[in-house]
């Protein structure tokens, strides 16, 4: 199975790197996307919500985004946005 290296950054600085990457799947203002490792070349919008990081081991990572961009090129994707936090991490008080 094929891999790829997936980061997703804040004006703060990146919050997530792993190169180990099976699939990424967000909501873009097109709609729903999967992104795969040689997927075609891409830059999209994003829109508030949940993208899920699909791991090689086949864990699953939840991040809750604001809008921002995705750029996919061969095994790379790339994404910014003003705010991302992992699901374990939001405060649910």
């Amino acid at each position: 199975m094929a891999t790829m290296k997936v980061s997703i950054a804040t004006p703060n600085g990146e919050i997530y790197n792993d190169q180990n990457i099976h699939m990424v799947s967000m909501e873009t203002h097109s709609g729903s996307i999967g992104i795969m490792a040689n997927h075609e070349p891409l830059v999209t919008t994003l829109k508030i919500g949940v993208l899920k990081v699909i791991k090689e081991d086949k864990e699953e990572i939840y991040f809750a985004v604001s809008e921002g961009f995705v750029e996919c090129h061969g095994i790379e994707v790339s994404i910014l946005v003003q705010t991302a936090e992992q699901d374990c991490d939001i405060d649910k008080d």
